[in-house]
Order: structure tokens, then C-alpha cells, then sequence
């Protein structure tokens, strides 16, 4: 946003500071945060602890642009996916002109702390599926922090064939996953009344279940998480890195991983030699994701 290009001045740190109140910057105001208890309802922290979890994520996707030779002041067009109360959000407004910068969640309330905050911002409400009222390749960047982490198997596939197209070529998907680990954390919450009864239901076994990540298969508990977040398609989920690579939610699709975060670009349809490829069975050709 034009309003925050001075603060590209700031190094990420200086700028996570900023957003959480802790850092002034001449001229300038930062977006109220929500009330600390809202902040903790969705993200378990509040204040800069919240905002320095999510500049980690924020300096990650500039470090991988740039190595794109992106400049972190010519980035395009950014969906954020799932805002929640718009912690990724708020970093991306020193890097987007206005009306480039987009926020969309399945959660009425959370687009309403959203619009109330940054009025000048753009949000909307989506449904759990796609497709979103957006047009075809007209974003450069999308993200979604804490997301995927939390997505069904269908809805995760879903979801990556709509960010294919509403990707421009040679855009790029930045979403987080939960480890393997995380089945260890599992295997410890059998006993909670809430976790267990989701364990129960999916019949987990620690042991089974590591065997079948490692077969790269995608494990997901159907906990919910309150409000419109049925336990249909939202819990917990755990992506292999095996689920990744070249796996069929999406056609020709090479993948790379940094720490939590996974980063998927889109490519042109045409194949190597130039021709157009031929769409597979339920792949659209214009779905092509590559490192």
C-alpha cells in the first residue's frame, strides 16, 4: 500500500515491530491489533510473539522471490488465503500497491476484524471449496499460513487446482504443513478427551501411521475448529514431504521444502518442447506447478 512504501526502509524485524506496537515510524500507524484473547483464540500467542511467527514465514517468501530476482518492492499481485485476523496480511502492505493486496477466509468474523482494522484493504468472505470469485491469472503470489496444516485430503487438492488458476505464469504458492513429527504429538494426546475422540475415529495408531507417512500418504484427525470450520475438512494434518513430490494434486508438479513451508510455482502449460501438453484425466492443463 502507498500509504507504508517508507517502510521498506525498515529491515523485517524493525517492520514486525512496527505491527505489533513496539517500533514507531514517523508519519505512520500501524493497523490495531485485535484484543490479545482474540489474537490467542486462533494463533495461541498475541503481540510481537504473534507477529515475529508469522515475519519468519513473511521473510522466507521475500528470501525465495528474490532469489527470483523479485524485488521485495515489485512483488505483483498477493492472495492471502485464510487471513484470519490478517497477521500475514498486515506484513505484505509495505510490499503491494494498492488494490494488489487481497484477503479472503471462510470466517465472516475473522473478515470483519479484517476490514475493521485496514479499511483500506481488500477482503472477502469464501467457501470451504472453490472456486473463489477471482479472476483467472491474476495473482503473482499466494500464501497460506497455517492452512494446509489443517485441510482434508480433498479439500487440500482442491485448493492447489484453484491456486493454479488464479496464478499468473511463474507465480508462486507459499503455504505451511504440519511435519511427521507431529504424529508423535498425536500419539501423547490420546488421552485428551477432544483429541482422543478425533484419534478414535480415524482409528490412529502411532506406529501405523508413521509407516504410512513414510509412504507418503497424507494423514489427516477431523478435531473442527469452531464456527464454520466443520470437522469435515478441518483438523489436523500432517503432509510427508513424499505427499509432495509428483504426487496427482496437480499435473507435472516438482516440489521443494524449507523448514514448515512449502513452495510451489506455477509454469507455463507448455511442455519443454513447446508444445501445448494435453490435459490428463481430471487435471486442467493450465494446473502446472513447478519448483
Amino acid at each position: 500500500m502507498a500509504a507504508f512504501r517508507a517502510a521498506l526502509a525498515l529491515t523485517d524485524d524493525e517492520w514486525v515491530e512496527f505491527l505489533a506496537g513496539e517500533r514507531l515510524l514517523d508519519g505512520h500507524t500501524a493497523p490495531p491489533l485485535p484484543p490479545p484473547d482474540v489474537q490467542r483464540a486462533f494463533v495461541g500467542s498475541s503481540g510481537l510473539d504473534a507477529m515475529h511467527e508469522a515475519g519468519l514465514f513473511y521473510s522466507h517468501v521475500l528470501r525465495a522471490l528474490r532469489a527470483r530476482d523479485v524485488p521485495a518492492d515489485a512483488i505483483g499481485r498477493v492472495l492471502d488465503f485464510g487471513s484470519g485476523w490478517g497477521r500475514i496480511y498486515r506484513l505484505f502492505l509495505r510490499n503491494c500497491d494498492d488494490g494488489n493486496l487481497v484477503g479472503v477466509d471462510l470466517d465472516p468474523a475473522c473478515v470483519a476484524l479484517c476490514a475493521t482494522a485496514m479499511p483500506y484493504g481488500t477482503f472477502a468472505v469464501c467457501a470451504p471449496l472453490p472456486p473463489l470469485e477471482l479472476r483467472e491469472a491474476s495473482f503473482d503470489v499466494v500464501t497460506a499460513y497455517s492452512v494446509f496444516s489443517h485441510l482434508a485430503e480433498a479439500p487440500f487438492r482442491a485448493w492447489l487446482v484453484e491456486f493454479a488458476r488464479v496464478l499468473r505464469v511463474g507465480g508462486t504458492v507459499f503455504f505451511t504443513t504440519l511435519k511427521e513429527a507431529h504424529i508423535a504429538a498425536w500419539d501423547a494426546g490420546r488421552s485428551e478427551v477432544a483429541h482422543g475422540a478425533a484419534l478414535a475415529s480415524v482409528g490412529f495408531n502411532a506406529v501405523e501411521w508413521k509407516a504410512r507417512a513414510e509412504a507418503g500418504e497424507l494423514l489427516f484427525v477431523p478435531t473442527g475448529g469452531g464456527g464454520p470450520r466443520s470437522a469435515s475438512f478441518y483438523g489436523e494434518t500432517v503432509v510427508p514431504r513424499a505427499f509432495s513430490s509428483g504426487k496427482s494434486h496437480c499435473s507435472a508438479s516438482t516440489w521443494s521444502s524449507s523448514g514448515p513451508t512449502t513452495t510451489c510455482r506455477r509454469r507455463s502449460s507448455r511442455s519443454r518442447s513447446g508444445r501445448r501438453q494435453a490435459a490428463r484425466p481430471g487435471h486442467s492443463p493450465s494446473s502446472r506447478f513447478g519448483c
